[in-house]
């Protein structure tokens, strides 16, 4: 299950290949891998392309639905050890499909979200900064701006009260990379700010809280995080992940691997610059460790 975003079959991002590499590693493990491209890209046609814009993880998770089901009719497929995998945004959603799916065999959650995203996104700005090398101060006005947009959001607020505040924000990162623009296209900066912050999409990350869904898994859970994830950190997304499971006595499976980032390659800073620039797609011990675990949770015989 991919991230955010229109993902192809191969999650391709940034000359990496991340789902091939974990495709090709558990099948020649002898564990089956379905792949499939999000909708409106590679084979995935969709007649209205404005239907995206519509679209939430509520609506993805009913593709992975019809994905699952599509595996167990496969005849060399054992439909008792179906489970999915999911990156980022798919290890959101991987836990959707578990309470609606009693029959799936287990959840990976790679770099899922444990927290709504109007608690994670302000973490995600402030690493993110951080790992560029951005002024302290900075970081804080940039900070302060975002979350007095998600207040304002979750408060219903007008929209002349969103455009003053995004208004702020955008002068604040002009400010900040030393840019002077046009009227015209502040204002048009301002726009495309308020039409992401306003997307269906965004209005139901930002409210979503993962931890409800996440105690009613049934299955076995495996979510793992790198120490150098920038984009989910560990330290906030992994705790409440293992807590909500726990307290309803559900099967977690906690693992934080030391140095790698949010696509689990070895990372210096976990900077999304980095990842042109590291050779390896996935790290070997992130494959192993996934494998491992499946083969256990999955053991029947």
């Amino acid at each position: 299950i991919s991230g955010s975003g229109v993902q192809d079959r191969d999650s391709m991002i940034m000359g990496h290949k991340p789902f091939l590499v974990i495709s090709d590693y558990l099948t020649r493990s002898g564990i089956a891998v379905m792949r499939f491209d999000d909708r409106s890209v590679g084979g995935s046609v969709i007649e209205n392309i404005e239907e995206i814009t519509l679209a939430t993880s509520v609506d993805f998770a009913t593709d992975v639905e019809v994905m699952v089901h599509a595996a167990r009719l496969h005849p060399e497929i054992d439909r008792r050890r179906v489970g999915v995998i999911g990156h980022s945004e798919g290890g959101l959603i991987g836990p959707m499909v578990a309470v609606e799916d009693d029959s799936l065999a287990f959840v990976v959650m790679l770099a899922g979200p444990g927290v709504p995203g109007y608690e994670l996104l302000p973490v995600q700005q402030a690493l993110l900064m951080q790992s560029s090398g951005a002024d302290p101060a900075r970081i804080d006005e940039i900070l302060n701006a975002s979350m007095s947009l998600y207040e304002l959001i979750e408060a219903s607020a007008s929209e002349q009260e969103l455009r003053e505040h995004m208004s702020e924000l955008v002068h604040i990162q002009l400010s900040i990379q030393g840019l002077e623009l046009s009227e015209e296209l502040v204002e048009g900066a301002i726009d495309e700010g308020l039409d992401v912050l306003t997307s269906p999409w965004m209005q139901f990350f930002l409210m979503y809280d993962p931890t409800p869904v996440l105690a009613q898994v049934h299955c076995p859970v495996l979510a793992m995080n790198g120490t150098k994830d920038v984009q989910v950190s560990s330290r906030q997304n992994l705790p409440p992940i293992q807590q909500a499971m726990q307290e309803t006595g559900g099967d977690i499976t906690i693992v934080e691997l030391e140095g790698l980032n949010h696509l689990f390659q070895p990372a210096n800073t976990g900077s999304v610059d980095e990842y042109t620039a590291i050779e390896i797609t996935i790290d070997p011990i992130a494959l192993e460790v996934m494998r491992d675990w499946i083969v256990e949770v999955t053991d029947n015989d």
